[in-house]
């Protein structure tokens, strides 16, 4: 009787934690989520602060700033804003249409953050 309670009590043990472990293992967190439970863990302060790629802005954080510029249209429909061509339909070469696009930029102050060089320049076009 002795034996057979304890290969019970054993059984429940390993079902206990097999079913812990299991539950454990299916609510992964994401990568982002990870990232920020490292950085609060670190004793790290924002004055030390590295950023992934060197050549990251430190203590900015990444915006968009709008802008309305009037473009000519060419010849296969398309407008260049800062070097990036943009299709605009149903309109001919030599137009000039007035558009709304924002630019990515680091110019916003951030302590603790790094702003991605290589979205500096992005271009959105809104409208």
């Amino acid at each position: 009787m002795k034996k057979l309670f304890s290969i019970v009590a054993v059984a429940a043990a390993l079902f206990a934690g097999y079913s812990t472990y299991s539950g454990q293992k299916s609510k992964e967190l994401t990568d982002m989520a990870l990232a920020n439970v490292e950085a609060l863990a670190s004793d790290v302060d924002a004055t030390t602060l590295e950023c992934p790629d060197p050549y990251d802005v430190r203590d900015h954080q990444f915006s968009f700033t709008q802008k309305t510029e009037t473009f000519e249209v060419d010849a296969n429909g398309y407008i260049n804003i800062l070097g990036k061509k943009f299709k605009i339909g149903g309109l001919e070469g030599g137009v000039n249409v007035t558009k709304t696009y924002e630019i990515g930029n680091c110019d916003k102050p951030s302590p603790g953050n790094c702003c991605p060089n290589s979205r500096i320049g992005e271009i959105k076009l809104i409208d």
